[in-house]
């Protein structure tokens, strides 16, 4: 399972180095979005029909009513991506790359008090070590995130609308990252077991397949009033975007279920690696400099991840 984790992380990284990479050779970022999610969908099907995935026969599945549910949720998360991909970016743009990358990022928590305070499905009695950890890990992010040169202040808006969009966005964005990590996370306890350990393939690539659907209808609606158009790099973007991407769902499915829905142990110790190993990958890649307090915030979160998973740390032992 330890493998699994850290291969999540590693295709989540991927995920960023290829969003980086965007910004830095000019990829028209939607039009390659839409490729991605038509590239996880073959992806997750060519792995399964290869039998590297293990699933039962997928038309059989899709037609089961006990599968109903997952098909649902599927759909409606599959439209979910878009959305809280559009809201990411109308965030970026109101109030800066900083505010909506550090208001995705800190999302977690939800999951994590979700699983804590109402669920109650942690994997261990969490002390005050383990609560002081997520505290940490909340700062972490806060500082790793920390930019102050790309941050808007909504009050240099003289139109009251966009003032408020400002202001409003990040908690949207926060909310919907949360809600998405969460319904995630409740796919897979125990005690509801929506979706089977051997339909996760078959559930990520329907999450994917109903994404992609709606991107192509959205991006065709858009190229028909000529806003976008799609480029060789929006299709190169797409595919090396598109890999990892299934991977990063199909991945988070088999750690949840692995660490038998403990969102509460899962969800903060990977945004904080991802975010621990992002960044050195930015400093070597793309010669990203650190402040002081982007460099506090990754011992901090180092720190972090310790108090977190400290029990499991001594039980290795």
């Amino acid at each position: 399972m330890v493998i699994l984790f850290i291969l999540w992380i590693l295709a989540n990284v991927a995920i960023f180095i290829n969003f980086r990479g965007f910004a830095q050779f000019g990829v028209p970022t939607f039009p390659a979005i839409v490729i991605n999610y038509i590239v996880c969908v073959l992806t997750g099907s060519l792995f399964i029909a290869m039998g590297w995935i293990d699933s039962p026969p997928v038309f059989q599945t899709l037609q089961s009513e006990q599968f109903s549910t997952a098909l649902y949720i599927a759909m409606g998360m599959g439209a979910f991506f878009i959305a809280s991909f559009y809201l990411m970016g109308l965030t970026t743009q109101l109030s800066g790359v900083a505010v909506a990358t550090l208001s995705a990022r800190i999302s977690f928590v939800i999951p994590v008090l979700i699983n804590l305070w109402i669920w109650k499905s942690a994997g261990k009695d969490y002390d005050f070590l383990n609560y002081l950890g997520l505290f940490l890990a909340i700062t972490a992010v806060g500082l790793v995130s920390y930019k102050p040169s790309k941050m808007v202040d909504a009050t240099e808006y003289k139109d009251d609308k966009k003032k408020y969009l400002a202001i409003i966005l990040p908690i949207v964005v926060f909310l919907v990252s949360g809600t998405i990590d969460t319904t995630f996370n409740y796919t897979v306890r125990e005690d509801v077991q929506i979706v089977l350990p051997n339909q996760q393939g078959i559930f990520s690539i329907l999450l994917f397949g109903i994404a992609g659907i709606t991107g192509i209808i959205v991006f065709t609606t858009l190229f028909l009033r000529k806003k976008v158009t799609m480029t060789k790099r929006s299709v190169i973007g797409g595919i090396s975007l598109g890999i990892p991407n299934f991977f990063s769902i199909f991945l988070l499915l088999k750690v949840l279920s692995g660490f038998k829905g403990d969102g509460a142990l899962v969800f903060p110790v990977f945004n904080i690696s991802v975010i621990l190993i992002a960044a050195v990958a930015s400093y070597f890649l793309f010669k990203e400099k650190l402040s002081l307090i982007n460099k506090i915030g990754l011992a901090v979160a180092i720190f972090a991840i310790l108090l977190i998973s400290y029990q499991e740390i001594q039980g290795a032992f």
